[in-house]
């Protein structure tokens, strides 16, 4: 049901069970997203944010078209596995780039740098130095998943019939 106020209400009340301190979010448009509209989805995105801040907890959100593919994989298994490649700093430019500005935005929330650029510096960094993948693997571990497959996405269950579908063109 494309209603704000349900949808809103939906979101957040999972986001606030969860004990958080600051909220970054993603609102999706487009072809390829349940909100088709752009100006519903920053009429989404205003509601969303002013609802988390009126909870006390800072929240921002940012938009993102999905008018076109982002990465190159689709499906959990292999959704998870470029996002592993991500975390290595070989994903796809466009995954890459909407990651750094949602962490940007977290890192200037929750007051860990003070501007755009020192946040993104970090974000660089922690991907460089490999401690975004120890983290993932730190959360796979702690919610009883395979750790090994931080290292093997190989290990990931495969679907029976995989295909792949070349675009006729670049986004």
């Amino acid at each position: 049901v494309e209603s704000i106020p349900l949808i809103c209400g939906s979101i957040l009340s999972k986001k606030l069970a969860e004990g958080i301190d600051v909220l970054v979010l993603d609102v999706k448009f487009g072809r390829g997203a349940f909100m088709k509209d752009e100006v519903k989805a920053k009429e989404l995105a205003r509601a969303l944010v002013s609802v988390a801040t009126a909870m006390g907890k800072p929240t921002r959100a940012l938009l993102t078209s999905m008018d076109d593919t982002l990465g190159r994989a689709v499906g959990n298994a292999l959704e998870v596995a470029e996002s592993i490649e991500c975390l290595r700093g070989h994903g796809p430019a466009d995954t890459m780039d909407v990651t750094v500005a949602l962490g940007e935005q977290m890192l200037l929330l929750a007051g860990a740098a003070g501007t755009g650029e020192e946040a993104r510096r970090q974000l660089r960094e922690v991907i460089a130095s490999g401690a975004a993948l120890d983290k993932f693997r730190e959360m796979v571990r702690a919610q009883g998943g395979d750790v090994a497959v931080v290292d093997d996405p190989s290990r990931l269950p495969q679907a029976r019939l995989r295909e792949e579908v070349l675009t006729s063109r670049s986004s």
